[in-house]
This record gives structure tokens, C-alpha cells and sequence, in this order.
């Protein structure tokens, strides 16, 4: 019989642990090789090997032929491999639906193989729409599975399925596999329950010491298993069949957690006897707003960056100033029509400028992607030197070409002045930096939640490695997003800079700490946490500054640190880091 999967004499190593050590197996087409052998044999490493999450060291893995172990995760995927880990690695905060959407990597989900998993899995079916997170440890493996055949693979690489399991669902497991078996399927599997890999296997491997000590047909371990000890008892399953299990399982009713979003109407409504005045407390709650919404702007970039690519971009302030000094040179020919008194004149200028300097800031995030973050991925001091490094250079290149001077940048006539509302008093312009913040983040919440390139950011902030397992290139995800953070601070710099009418090289210096504690307060990877932590910080800066002005500098530094011992991965944590 041909063998799919072939491997020869492959070793890996683990920083400085030698763990496999000269391999040599082979994987029948069209069977199922079960792989056993103790903790710490070496088996889950095996499978990461051939699913390039870790590189072998040397030696050769082939694939029909043809040879894989050079080749990345993603393409390795590509070529029809599916995995399952033993961590099950589902994406919690996405649904049993997009759990499966983003699995799906060759167009929508088939209908028909829809039906033919919830054949096998009917929870899966009632609980389409919850959370991923929300389900068993049993559920959870169901779908891990479901994610792994819901198209159709030439290999599946599955790690201990029916570990910590209850015997009806490993049953059902057993079941499901035998299925995909019986159409085909190439399987190499892990496992440690005897029962399961007698039922399913056809020719076995053992392991031990990071070598393969046995191989052979399974029926006859089996039987030489039995001999030994006795006729292997089938786990009973109980009472209840699986279909019934899951029809009596009650349904977990999703948790909104609403408190974060409460906190910044909590801390509007203690400081109104506070400060005495309500037009005043309008005011100061409208300005709250107001630069709440720029720095949100500035720091949804940030957020998704340091969530998604584990980058620590201590340079995110350079994007802001360059947005700024980028406005200036659009802005400046236009004076004329700046200062004009019709707001539509005034909007055809400020919106070109805008796109330039989100344009140029975006071109400059691809630079600093690919020459100071790519060298350095996963090395968080070295990050954090290089970006320090990039910001001080900006800078400096920013004195270089426009002076130490401070350059105004003054409002245009349509945005001076306020609105009044009896007594309250609100600048126009907040009310413009207000829409503008709303709307971005309406916008990255559609794409976040409503398409497949949302999907795929947020499972890659909760889990980047399974993203690469399921076929997807998270390094040009990385890119995509590096580049949106950046042009974002740069529209934001052009937002703060008309904010305080001024723009300097060094006006992103205090501005990057505040951003940094938005994003620490918010939790990293998450927009909303990002969004509540800037109203927040806002809130306390204004309101702060007004009723108690000595402490108006260290106000964000306490409100961190009071969200971190309530919360101490912030808000709303999405990644684990």
C-alpha cells in the first residue's frame, strides 16, 4: 500500500532539548496509524513537526511524495492537513458558526457536510451561535474536530481526542472517526485510551525516548493485550445515548459582561454633585468625549498590533507626529480656504489632508514593519529597543526638515467657536472629533465581527499558532494590521494636532504613555476595552483637572492601576499574554 505521510530519520529540537531523534515512520493511505507510547515519549511533538510548527532539525518529511518539512504551517495545511492539538485550541471568543466559517478556508460552508457532523455532533447544531468558550471540554473537542473534516483533507493529524473525556462522548468520537475512516481518510492519531485506538487503528507505533520502539498491525497489540491482561473492558457509555446527552444539556446562556461599559457612567454620574454645576459638567463631559475619541483612534491600532503580533511598539507616537507634519503641507497652500467661513470649503481641504497623512503613515508602518519589528518577532527587549530607537530617529528627522520650531495649525473657520445649548457651551470641533471616533469604531467592529478578515484577526490575537494550522498567512495579516494601526495614528495626529492647534516633533512623547495605558486598561487585543479605557482616561484627565488640579498628571496612572487590581489583564482580555 502507498504511504501518504512518510518521515526518515527527523529530528527537532526544542531550544536546547533534543526531542525527537531520529524518527522513521510511515503513514498508509487510506489508514489509520495509531501513534502511542507514554508523557513525554515524544508524540504531540511529532505532529507539530510534520505540521511545521516546529522545525525539524533534520531529516526528511514527505508528503505523496513530495518533501514538506522546509515548508511552513500554512502551506503545509494547504496541502489537505488537517490537525486537531490536544489543547483542542477552539477560538472562545468566536462562535461554534465562525469557528467552522474560518475553518471552511475554500469558500462557504457545505451543507451537506454540515448536516453529515451534526449527525455525529448534534450539540454543535444548538449551540451554533454561542460562544466557543461557553461549550464542555467535551463540546469543545467536537468542534475541534468538526473544524478539522468540515472540508475534505488528505491527512488528519489528531492528538488524544478522547483525553479527560465522559464515556458517551468518546463513543461518539470513536464513531465519528470510524465515519470519516470508512470514506477514506488518511489518519495518524494519538492516543492513550487503549479502547479508542483498538477500535480505530489499523497498524501501530510506539514511542518512547523520542524514537519509535514498535510498529505492527493494531489487531495484533490488541491481541497480545488481551492475552496479557485480560479481556479489555469497553468503557459503558451510560444510560443516556450521545443524541440525548446532548438534547438534555442545558443551553448556556451567553454572559454579557457589562460592568466595563457601566464604569464610565458611573464616574459621569458621581462627579455631577462633585462639580456643583451642571452646564459646567456638561461641558467637561463633552471635552471628555471628545478626546476620548481621538485617543481611541490613536490606540485602536496599537491594541490590535500588541494583541495580534505580540509587538511592543514603543515608536507608535512617530505615525502620530508625521500624520500631523504630513497635514501641515496639504493644509498650508490651502490657507485661504481654511480660513473661509463655509464648512463644506473647509471639509474639502481637512479630508484630503487626512487621507495623505493615514496614507503616508500607513507606507511608513511597511517600512517599520519589515526593517525593525520582522528581525525581531517574539524578542520583546530587543522590541522594545528598536522601536525606542525608530521614535528618536523620527523625531529627529521631523527637526531635521521642519526646525524645533512649533508650527500652528489653527482651526478652520466652520469648526471655531461652540454650540449653545442654554448654558452649555460645546466647541464644534469636539463635536467633529466625536463622529469621527464613533465612526471608526463602528467601522472596525463591522469588520472585526461581520467578515472573514475580522474572523481571522481576532482568532489570531486568542491563538496565531492554530490560525497558521488552519492554512492562513497570519504574517501578511500581521502586515495588513500593522500598517491600519499606523495610518490610524496618523489620522489621529492630524486630529490632536488641530485639537491644540500646534504641531511639534516632539508632541507624540506624551501621548504615546497615555495611548499605552489605554491599551493596557482596555486589555490587549480588545477594541472595546480600547474604546471604554480612552472615554475613561479622558473622563479622568477633565474631570480630574477641574475638581482636583495637583493630581491632574498622575489621575491615568492611578485609574490603571485601580482597573488592574480589579481587572488585572484589563477590561476586556482577548489574548492569554
Amino acid at each position: 500500500m502507498t504511504d501518504l505521510l512518510k518521515l526518515s530519520g527527523v529530528h527537532t529540537h526544542i531550544g536546547r532539548y533534543h526531542i525527537l531523534q531520529g524518527i522513521d515512520l510511515a503513514v498508509p493511505q487510506g489508514q489509520t496509524t495509531m501513534l502511542l507510547g507514554r508523557n513525554g515519549a515524544g508524540k504531540t511533538t511529532t505532529l507539530r513537526t510534520i505540521m511545521g510548527l516546529w522545525q525539524a532539525s533534520s531529516g526528511e518529511i514527505s508528503l505523496s511524495g513530495d518533501r514538506i518539512e522546509s515548508r511552513a504551517t500554512p502551506d503545509i495545511a494547504r496541502l489537505g492537513v488537517g490537525y486537531v492539538p490536544e489543547s483542542m485550541a477552539v477560538f472562545s471568543d468566536l462562535t461554534v458558526k465562525e469557528n467552522l466559517v474560518l475553518a471552511a478556508r475554500d469558500g462557504p460552508l457545505d451543507d451537506t457536510q454540515l448536516d453529515w457532523i451534526f449527525g455525529f455532533f448534534p450539540a454543535l447544531r444548538r449551540f451554533w451561535l454561542s460562544r466557543a468558550g461557553s461549550l464542555s471540554g467535551g463540546q469543545k473537542q467536537m468542534l475541534s474536530i468538526a473544524r478539522a473534516i468540515i472540508e475534505p483533507r488528505k491527512l488528519l493529524l489528531i492528538d488524544e481526542p478522547t483525553k479527560g473525556l465522559a464515556p458517551a462522548i468518546v463513543m461518539a468520537l470513536i464513531e465519528c472517526l470510524k465515519e470519516i475512516k470508512r470514506k477514506g481518510a488518511t489518519i495518524l492519531l494519538v492516543e492513550q485510551n487503549f479502547f479508542a485506538a483498538r477500535e480505530l487503528g489499523d497498524n501501530v507505533l510506539v514511542m518512547d525516548n523520542g524514537t519509535i520502539v514498535h510498529r505492527g498491525e493494531m489487531a495484533a497489540r490488541a491481541r497480545r493485550r488481551r492475552a496479557a491482561a485480560g479481556a479489555a473492558a469497553r468503557p459503558e457509555p451510560g444510560d443516556a445515548s450521545v443524541t440525548d446527552l446532548a438534547a438534555t444539556d442545558p443551553l448556556p446562556k451567553p454572559k454579557r459582561d457589562i460592568a466595563p461599559i457601566l464604569l464610565p457612567v458611573a464616574l459621569a454620574l458621581v462627579t455631577i454633585p462633585l462639580i456643583g454645576s451642571p452646564s459646567t459638567w456638561l461641558t467637561l463631559t463633552a471635552a471628555s468625549l471628545a478626546m476620548g475619541m481621538m485617543i481611541f483612534i490613536m490606540a485602536s491600532g496599537l491594541t490590535l498590533v500588541f494583541g495580534l503580533m505580540d509587538v511592543l511598539n514603543f515608536g507608535h507616537g512617530a505615525f502620530i507626529a508625521v500624520g500631523a507634519y504630513v497635514a501641515t503641507l496639504v493644509l498650508a497652500p490651502f490657507a485661504a480656504a481654511i480660513q473661509a467661513d463655509s464648512l463644506w470649503m473647509n471639509l474639502a481641504v481637512l479630508a484630503p489632508a487626512a487621507l495623505l497623512s493615514m496614507a503616508v503613515s500607513g507606507a511608513l508602518g511597511l517600512v517599520v514593519e519589515r526593517v525593525l519589528i520582522l528581525p525581531v518577532y517574539g524578542q520583546h527587549l530587543k522590541q522594545i529597543l528598536m522601536t525606542t530607537g525608530g521614535l528618536i530617529v523620527a523625531e529627529q528627522t521631523l527637526y531635521a526638515l521642519w526646525g524645533p520650531q512649533i508650527i500652528p495649525m489653527p482651526l478652520p473657520a466652520s469648526l471655531r467657536g461652540s454650540f449653545i445649548l442654554g448654558d452649555v457651551a460645546i466647541a464644534k470641533y469636539r463635536v467633529l472629533a466625536m463622529l469621527i471616533g464613533l465612526a471608526v469604531f463602528i467601522a472596525i467592529q463591522l469588520v472585526l465581527n461581520r467578515t472573514k478578515l475580522g474572523l481571522l484577526i481576532r482568532a489570531g490575537v486568542e491563538n496565531r499558532e492554530m490560525v497558521e494550522a488552519l492554512g492562513y498567512r497570519i504574517r501578511r495579516l500581521f502586515l495588513g494590521v500593522f500598517m491600519t494601526g499606523s495610518a490610524l495614528a496618523g489620522l489621529g495626529g492630524v486630529m490632536w494636532a488641530l485639537y491644540r492647534e500646534q504641531v511639534h516633533a516632539s508632541m507624540s512623547d506624551d501621548l504615546t504613555v497615555l495611548i499605552f495605558i489605554v491599551v493596557i486598561i482596555g486589555g490587549l487585543g480588545s477594541i472595546g476595552g480600547c474604546f471604554i479605557g480612552a472615554i475613561l482616561v479622558a473622563m479622568v484627565a477633565n474631570y480630574g483637572g477641574f475638581l482636583v488640579p495637583k493630581l491632574a498628571l498622575v489621575s491615568n496612572i492611578l485609574l490603571m492601576v485601580a482597573i488592574l487590581m480589579w481587572r488585572p489583564r484589563g477590561l476586556y482580555a482577548v489574548t492569554s499574554r
